[in-house]
């Protein structure tokens, strides 16, 4: 993990999501779900958490920004992605950037008045709702009420 420069495919892969063409998107999509899922392995090391952490972090923000790019108005803009992070994370964890993906998907839904692709529009009111429920919700008795 230390010679991985994971910012760097972070960074390619956001690009992607925010402005390939429909079928490099699918696949730059793809990819980070395969990124998730080996970052979920090297979670179960707590030599490498730390890494994980840092990670999962800099991945949400990047998706957040690009959910207020102009061009995430007529294509995908990571918020599918970014519910992918949110229900791998503990509540805890997600408390801790429920602000900056709130601000996000509120930027998406209130731009909602035609500009915005509906599958976006639709996809952040959802993850919107998840996201409230994880940190505030009944469930979130793993820190999510001590805001």
């Amino acid at each position: 993990p230390t010679a991985a420069r994971p910012r760097v495919l972070v960074d390619a892969l956001v690009a992607t999501l925010r402005s390939g063409p429909g079928n490099v998107v699918a696949v730059a999509s793809q990819m980070l779900t395969a990124l998730l899922s080996d970052l979920d392995a090297l979670a179960a090391s707590p030599a490498d958490s730390a890494l994980v952490d840092a990670v999962h972090a800099y991945l949400l923000r990047e998706l957040a920004h690009a959910a207020y790019d102009a061009d995430a108005h007529e294509a995908p803009c990571g918020v599918l992605e970014m519910a992918q992070l949110i229900r791998r994370r503990e509540p805890r964890w997600v408390l801790q950037h429920e602000v900056a993906v709130a601000t996000a998907l509120l930027s998406l839904c209130l731009d909602g008045s035609g500009d915005v692709h509906p599958d976006n529009l639709d996809a952040a009111r959802e993850l919107m709702l998840e996201l409230v429920r994880k940190c505030h919700g009944p469930s979130a008795g793993d820190g999510g009420g001590d805001g």
